[in-house]
């Protein structure tokens, strides 16, 4: 599937939550020079739909995503406006029948071996794991990985600071962060420059 390709090869997704409308193209453009072409906004925000669907038109190049989805109206929602990716807490079987009606990446946050055999069996190309920075073990972090051949494994809602340490680990493909300067666009380049550098290195 492209977007996962294209997630998988830019490994970054940080996890945007704008306060206002206006604040989104910025951040988007503060994304681009920074060296990252993936974003997932919360749709926690009200104004996540018509962000997804603003940002796809001005910014083709990056791989736009629906985080915190819970509801399968709100899923539909951000398919309608343009969003390659859903992410939710936890795996929802409808969300996963709706995501794969409109060819659309599912990536369920997981923290079990049920919840991740639940989406290997149902034919998921990935899955998220559910903040796995907490859990205490990096081991326990590479064998669930690790144990389900051809589900790319993504590893969710993690602190930017903490993206460097999980990312050398074996099986996480990418991160989504949390926690990043997002109130000015030059503070967000700042940092987004200093993770591709990281990754660089």
């Amino acid at each position: 599937m492209e977007t996962l390709a294209r997630i998988t090869e830019t490994r970054l997704i940080p996890h945007l939550h704008p306060k206002k409308p206006e604040q989104t193209l910025p951040l988007l453009a503060a994304l681009c020079s920074g060296g990252i072409y993936a974003a997932e906004f919360s749709m926690e925000v009200p104004f996540t739909p018509d962000a997804i669907k603003s940002g796809s038109r001005l910014f083709p190049d990056l791989v736009l995503g629906a985080g915190s989805v819970i509801r399968i109206e709100d899923a539909h929602a951000a398919i309608q406006c343009g969003a390659r990716y859903i992410t939710s807490p936890g795996y929802s079987p409808m969300i996963a029948n709706l995501c794969r009606d409109h060819e659309t990446l599912y990536l369920p946050q997981c923290t079990t071996p049920t919840e991740l055999l639940t989406a290997k069996l149902d034919g998921l190309s990935a899955a998220g794991l559910f903040a796995p920075h907490l859990w205490g073990s990096d081991a326990l972090v590479t064998e669930l990985a690790g144990s389900f051949p051809g589900l790319t494994a993504i590893a969710c809602r993690v602190p930017y600071a903490d993206a460097g340490r999980l990312l050398s680990l074996t099986g996480i493909a990418a991160c989504t962060l949390t926690g990043l300067p997002c109130d000015f666009p030059e503070d967000l380049a700042v940092a987004c420059q200093s993770l591709t550098a990281m990754l660089a290195g």
